[in-house]
């Protein structure tokens, strides 16, 4: 194809789409198509190179401007390109895999003559257009009643604190994170999640850069500067496109007003954005869910006990709470887990009580829910946050509960639509990589795991290892490990000296987890996968049976291949019953190493 000049808008047809390059608009058989920056940046490149192929650099270099992107990166990028065109990546009509090498454009791109001449050598982006038409309208000017191509899109950054004791991180952020929510429940704004806004500190202002990566067009960013109860509160709304400013205020106010600082910014950036709001969107604007800016402040300080004890009516507190609660039983014997449970479930029970329609607060409720075993339940809890709210948060939990419940392939399938919609990587996706495991794929596994805290790599490289059979590789992650932790101290590195006597290690294992005296977190798990390494499903079995009938939190070790054994034996098939999976599974599909055979029996494998 000719080359396109620079800064010069052009057109293009590939099969029924038109790509115009000056509006950024695409349009199939004359109908509107959203994409994304990216996804559109992606098509534009594919198409000005067609008919060869861009290899994986070439994208990289042309879509995210040289930046260091990941092959899983470009093929998300990929997938939502194809998901907008309704393109069967199996038998694809416009993007083709070139297999090792990079994507190719199917259809001949042809090139267009211009319909307007360009008046700019850089288009006005469509944030700044949607404020010259909002301004327009008010000052009378009548511009018709068609809809914006595109639908805005904004990234709310973590807020800077300028205090004089820089100890105010806390409120900075906690204000930027109610802004995220109030926007989201806007009708016609696309707004990236904390976890993806979050990502960028609050001193990163390179608009150009958080724009391309986070995929948004306009980007919030301010200040907060508190001494004693006066708050200023500086914000302002910038349009990637053009750089420009379309709105900045300045708020000097007692600390109390912070709710309606809130809400006031909220409405001004919709309407800066031209955001079409439905009936009563501005009035469901409640702040973080109080009106007490003490409970406000203790649930910033995830002092949730007291912000609860401020505000009794405060939802979201209740709900963190019951989570908060619920994660302590990482560090209590398992016997000690039904009535951590209990308590925790009380506190989300009392959050759906106060807000029936929280999306999130279904998602906590359910969350506390399927460990005490009520499968059902939270299932149908999180059925109800994805009505509400389908999000990377609530998709996010209901994955982990299906891992747990051993549907890895259902857990895996959940786990890809929530990547899809996120706009950078998950910081730490420990659960991802715990399904991996499960679904036989040690090399997704490993790439995850290099995405881990530091901390945790040794570990999952045991895991890993202990999956693939391995005793040099096994030895190699034990070493690597850190610190005086008992289960390292006492349970790993002595028995990384007896890989070589299966005898001594499966008595030393044995010793070990019936030795009251000796505790750790993941002594269940950590034995019973070393004992099912070993060749002995049956203690295996015995030991892993002493934690999961308590708590469905290392229910996700059941299903590794290390424990393949173990699934055959007969009293697997009277644990998977105790803990309510069977009744689950016949309810809604069985796992993926487990099937219905005759009458009401099942195996597993």
């Amino acid at each position: 194809m000719p080359d396109t000049p620079k800064n010069r808008p052009a057109r293009y047809k590939v099969d029924n789409l038109v790509i115009d390059t000056g509006t950024r608009h695409v349009t199939v058989d004359g109908r509107p198509l959203k994409l994304g920056g990216l996804t559109f940046d992606m098509l534009l490149a594919l198409t000005e190179a067609a008919p060869s192929f861009l290899s994986y650099d070439e994208l990289a270099s042309q879509v995210w401007k040289g930046r260091a992107v990941s092959p899983e990166t470009l093929a998300q990028r990929a997938k939502l390109l194809r998901d907008a065109l309704s393109d069967d990546a199996h038998s694809p009509r416009y993007l083709e895999l070139v297999r090792g090498k990079g994507y190719r454009l199917i259809p001949e791109a042809e090139r267009l003559p211009s319909a307007v001449k360009a008046t700019s050598s850089r288009p006005l982006g469509w944030v700044a257009a949607a404020l010259i038409l909002v301004m327009a309208v008010v000052a009378g000017l009548q511009f018709g009643t068609s809809d914006p191509p595109d639908s805005p899109s904004l990234a709310v950054l973590p807020f800077a604190d300028m205090s004089e004791n820089a100890d105010q991180k806390y409120l900075a952020d906690g204000m930027a994170e109610e802004l995220i929510n109030q926007l989201a429940q806007l009708e016609g704004l696309d707004v990236a999640s904390r976890t993806e806004s979050f990502v960028f500190p609050a001193k990163s202002r390179d608009i150009d850069e958080i724009g391309g990566s986070l995929n948004v067009s306009a980007i919030l960013e301010g200040s907060v500067r508190r001494s004693g109860d006066a708050i200023r509160v500086t914000v302002q709304l910038i349009d990637v496109d053009s750089g420009y400013h379309l709105w900045s205020n300045n708020y000097d106010r007692e600390l109390a007003d912070i709710f309606e600082i809130q809400d006031d910014i909220a409405e001004s950036v919709a309407g800066s954005l031209g955001v079409k709001l439905g009936v009563g969107s501005i009035n469901a604007f409640r702040g973080a869910g109080t009106r007490n800016i003490e409970a406000y402040e203790a649930y910033l300080r995830r002092d949730y006990a007291r912000a609860v004890s401020l505000d009794p009516d405060y939802a979201v507190a209740w709900s963190a709470e019951g989570l908060r609660i619920a994660s302590t039983m990482w560090a209590h014997s398992p016997e000690d887990a039904p009535e951590i449970l209990e308590r925790a479930q009380e506190h989300a029970a009392r959050a759906l009580v106060l807000s029936p329609g929280s999306a999130q607060v279904h998602t906590d409720y359910a969350t506390v829910t399927y460990p005490r075993m009520k499968w059902q339940t939270a299932l149908e809890s999180y059925a109800k946050a994805n009505e509400l709210h389908r999000n990377e948060y609530t998709l996010g939990h209901l994955a982990n509960m299906l891992t747990r419940a051993g549907r890895l392939s259902d857990a895996k399938a959940i786990h890809d639509e929530r990547t899809a919609m996120m706009r950078v990587p998950e910081s730490n996706p420990y659960l991802a990589a715990i399904m991996h495991i499960g679904l036989r794929d040690l090399d997704s596994a490993r790439r995850i795991n290099k995405t881990l805290e530091p901390d945790l790599q040794p570990w999952f490289d045991l895991m890993i290892a202990l999956n693939e059979g391995s005793n040099d590789s096994i030895r190699n992650a034990i070493a690597d490990f850190q610190g005086n932790q008992p289960g390292v101290r006492d349970f790993h590195q002595p028995l990384s000296e007896m890989l070589d006597r299966p005898d001594d290690a499966l008595e030393f294992i044995e010793r070990l987890a019936n030795d009251p005296d000796l505790q750790w977190p993941a002594k269940y798990s950590d034995t019973a996968l070393f004992a099912a390494y070993f060749d002995a499903p049956e203690l295996a079995l015995n030991i892993i049976s002493r934690e999961v009938p308590y708590t469905a939190i290392r229910h996700g070790f059941l299903w590794w291949p290390v424990m393949s054994d173990m699934r055959q034996l007969p009293g697997f098939k009277e644990l998977v019953t105790e803990i309510n999976l069977v009744t689950f599974w016949r309810s809604n599909g069985w796992p993926d190493y487990c099937w219905s055979t005759s009458g009401e029996d099942f195996a597993c494998e």
